[in-house]
């Protein structure tokens, strides 16, 4: 009973996390890879969630259409290279060479959150990390 309850509880995490990115999931999805770290910076909770074709269609659209979308050509942008004390709210949208990435760093509950999301071309998984300090 208590991994039914934990399970459902992840999910109901992933469900918030995709909606402080303004992204929301209209099909069933299973949680592939789960784990979380602590550090003093603040912890870190990692997913990689299996999607439908239709959800991963949809949230790449969304990054696509978004009014601040950038295509990059490679990877030398770093989400958390930036000083602890920055605290600058944001949404960044971008397409690498093998993947979509949603980016945004806010405020909830009085407490800073980092979530960097990446949707692959490839396949229908959909991996973030989500930092909170």
């Amino acid at each position: 009973m208590d991994n039914i309850y934990r399970s459902y509880e992840r999910k109901i995490n992933v469900v918030k996390d995709l909606k402080t990115l303004n992204l929301r999931l209209n099909d069933k999805f299973s949680i592939i890879e789960n784990f979380d770290s602590y550090n003093l910076g603040g912890n870190m909770h990692n997913f990689s969630i299996e999607i439908s074709n239709k959800d991963q269609e949809k949230i790449i659209n969304q990054i696509l259409t978004s009014d601040n979308f950038q295509e990059k050509k490679n990877e030398n942008y770093l989400f958390m290279d930036h000083d602890d004390r920055d605290n600058r709210e944001y949404l960044l949208n971008y397409k690498y060479p093998q993947y979509y990435t949603r980016k945004i760093q806010t405020k909830i509950d009085g407490k800073i959150v980092a979530i960097d999301l990446e949707i692959g071309l490839e396949n229908n998984v959909l991996t973030y990390a989500k930092w909170e300090k």
